[in-house]
This record gives C-alpha cells, structure tokens and sequence, in this order.
C-alpha cells in the first residue's frame, strides 16, 4: 500500500529491477540470489508522507557522512555514495567469506510537481541518512478581469 501518491515519488530502481525480472530465464536459486545480491548494492529506503513533507530515510551502515552525496537534476532526486569495492587483507590472512557490500551505492527518485525543492534538507545519523522533502504549499489561482481597451 503506498503512503504517498504515485506521481510524487517513483522510484526508478524498482521500476527498473521489475522490467529486468521479466525478461529474466533463471531458476528460483539465481533468482533469489539476484534479488540479494540487488538489495545489498542499494541502501534500503523507507519514504513516509507527512502533512506538510516526505521523509527519506535511508540505511547507509559503515558509510563516513563526507562519502554521502545527494543532488537533484531536473526533478530527479539522487542518493549517492563512493566506497572502495576492496578492503585491504592483511598479509597472510585469506578471506573466508565476505558478506558486507563493499562499492558504490546509487538511488534515484522522480519528483513530483508539489515539492518545494529548495527547502529539501538532510541530516545523517547513526548510519541514517534522513531526507526531508517538504510539498509545496498549493497556490490557489484567483480570477482576474481583463480590462478591454
């Protein structure tokens, strides 16, 4: 069920990942793996819709707040981050498993017409970036006469 309308915030990479699973042939094994594998690379983000703003709240655990990017291009609002895709192995010491991503993270997410976009603010903590979206107040057009000269 979405808390916010559909035209004010649409989240490519779902769109992208759902396109891509349709033209998919893989057994239920690498499928599962697949949808690992693409929930580790990108943060996980919960949007809610308040009265007055959305709020992005995204995971961003082991990420330093200067390694966190966040920009809007046109109406596109995009959630970036820079880490090494390597840890450093101290010698004589071989990895076992790894688990934890390591890399880049990207998510994008169109917005709507009622966002006031220069007011948009973030805060990160606690491995949390928090974004808040605040609408637009609507603007309620008053008839205006024309005079004929």
């Amino acid at each position: 069920m979405n808390t916010f309308s559909r035209s004010a915030l649409i989240d490519f990479n779902t769109l992208l990942n759902n396109r891509r699973a349709n033209y998919r042939h893989s057994s239920a094994a690498n499928a599962a793996s697949e949808r690992v594998s693409s929930e580790r690379e990108n943060p996980r983000v919960d949007i809610s819709d308040h009265s007055d703003h959305y709020q992005l709240v995204a995971e961003m655990p082991g990420i330093d707040k200067s390694d966190i990017h966040v920009s809007i291009d046109e109406s596109v609002l995009s959630i970036e981050t820079k880490r090494p895709t390597q840890e450093d192995t101290p010698e004589g010491t071989s990895r076992i498993r790894t688990e934890r991503y390591l890399g880049d993270y990207k998510r994008s997410f169109t917005l709507g017409e009622n966002i006031d976009r220069d007011n948009i603010s973030a805060q990160f903590e606690n491995g949390l970036l928090i974004l808040s979206v605040p609408k637009q107040k609507e603007v309620v057009q008053q008839p205006t006469k024309i005079d004929i000269h």
